[in-house]
Order: C-alpha cells, then structure tokens, then sequence
C-alpha cells in the first residue's frame, strides 16, 4: 500500500479531510505567496526553488512570474534524489 493510499483511507475511515502535499489548487496558491514575499522582500532577476512534488516551484512560479514576468525562476534538486528527472516541460528530456 502506498502511502497515499494508506492516508485516503485513513481519512475515509476517521472522517478527516485529506489535504494533499502537493497536488492541490489551493495549496500551490498558498505556496504561491512565498514567491510574493521574496518579490516584497528582493529585488530579484534569477530565483531558484526546491523541486520535489512540484508544489512549491508551481505556487512560487506562478506568483513570480504573473507579479513579474521578467523574473526567471529555476527548479533545482539534489543529483541523488531526481525526483523530476525526464519531466521536462518542454518534453525534452531533464534539463542540465
């Protein structure tokens, strides 16, 4: 059982509401206000974020980029841990 599933269930079965990490609308909006907070804080040309479930780059991104489009923000990742390797948006394989 993955623990996805395991935390679903348990949800289910305790009548919690499940939020998920990552792949939520309303959570990648909330993580969207970090990027605003380092706009307020930073004048900046170059951001880079942590990838992992792709939550936080994606609300971070988008408030960055929508705030200001000239901005480039760039995922980064341990080499060991290439949770986003071959999932180029581009379809291009992982950039280097």
């Amino acid at each position: 059982m993955t623990s996805l599933r395991g935390a679903l269930r348990r949800s289910e079965r305790e009548g919690f509401t499940f939020v998920h990490a990552f792949d939520d609308d309303a959570v990648i909006a909330g993580q969207g206000t970090l990027g605003l907070e380092i706009l307020q804080q930073q004048r900046i040309l170059r951001r880079c974020a942590p990838i992992g479930g792709g939550g936080l780059i994606g609300g971070m991104a988008c408030a960055i980029k929508e705030t200001n489009p000239k901005v480039k923000v760039f995922g980064v990742q341990p080499a060991r841990l290439p949770s986003m390797k071959g999932r180029d948006c581009r379809g291009g394989g992982p950039s280097r």
